[in-house]
């Protein structure tokens, strides 16, 4: 039997199984009818809480704030599809930003060749002083793009 799990941070799919009789030595009189055991079969990381079943949940797997709910084998196909969709997605839009950032910075690096002046390619922080100054904390970092179709680097310190 296949069943949805959901605890705080992650969804997946598992194959479960109901503990009954010695299995459930230790446990709970509360906990006993909701007791189930299960192995993963598939991770759902595209999957939310919002698209899990919205009715009470019919048990738990051992452990620590989890609900789990009883699927078909149908139900099953479609939440692996729902999430290959998803991820399939998420990786074409991966792809895209990939494209988009390279044709950024071929148009960039294009600026400086034709102006003849340096371009910026990126600024950011640095968390230390790259030259190690005692009163510096931290560094304004800005990458180039140089005529030639080098990089270059500068730095202002912050004090």
């Amino acid at each position: 039997m296949k069943a949805i799990y959901r605890d705080d941070t992650e969804i997946k799919i598992y194959e479960v199984r109901k503990l009954e009789g010695k299995d459930l030595d230790g446990f709970a009189d509360w906990y006993k009818p909701l007791a189930y055991a299960g192995k993963e079969i598939h991770e759902l990381e595209k999957i939310t809480w919002q698209d899990t079943p919205n009715r009470k949940g019919d048990g738990s797997l051992s452990g620590c704030n989890n609900t789990i709910w009883l699927i078909t084998e149908d139900q099953t196909e479609k939440y692996i599809a729902l999430n290959q969709d998803r991820l399939d997605a998420s990786n074409a839009a991966k792809k895209v930003a990939e494209v988009a950032s390279t044709k950024a910075v071929a148009a960039i690096y294009f600026t400086a060749k034709t102006t003849g002046k340096p371009q910026v390619l990126r600024t950011y922080q640095s968390t230390d002083c790259l030259d190690n100054l005692p009163d510096c904390s931290f560094d304004n970092v800005t990458i180039w793009a140089m005529p030639d179709g080098t990089e270059k680097q500068t730095h202002n310190h912050c004090f």
